[in-house]
């Protein structure tokens, strides 16, 4: 085998940082707009929110993967804003760190509708982006 280059080989540029509103599904913009205009839906408005930080034992909704599940917060972690927090029905393996931009307060009716509006929207979201998804696939 011949020897190896000694030379480094430099690196792939790196992918342009996505925007805050695609972050969220991990589609574009423009894309975003399209699955929108597919369910008919748009992206439901967060009513106003309490400052202030959260309570160990409070009941929050906390948002993974799109979704608002409802949870307890176990404690603070310290120097940080995230919580540490357990999620309702769940076993105690699924509890984890959850920044505070996350979580929601469970207790007012505002909060309830949004979750409510937001995680139906979420899964229409899911659904016709996995739809478009095929459709690519059989016209190609």
């Amino acid at each position: 085998m011949p020897p190896r280059s000694r030379k480094k080989q430099s690196k792939p540029a790196e992918p342009a940082k996505p925007t805050k509103k695609s972050m969220s599904y991990g589609v574009s913009k423009k894309a975003m707009e399209m699955i929108c205009a597919m369910i008919g839906m748009t992206e439901p408005e967060k009513p106003p929110q309490v400052r202030g930080r959260f309570v160990k034992g409070e009941q929050v909704y906390c948002k993974w993967d799109d979704i608002y599940y409802r949870g307890k917060i176990l404690k603070r972690l310290t120097g940080t804003n995230y919580y540490s927090i357990h999620y309702w029905k769940f076993t105690k393996r699924w509890d984890m760190p959850v920044n505070q931009k996350a979580l929601l307060r469970f207790d007012t009716l505002g909060n309830e509708k949004y979750v409510k509006k937001y995680n139906a929207f979420s899964r229409k979201v899911k659904k016709a982006k996995k739809k478009l998804v095929e459709e690519c696939r059989v016209s190609n």
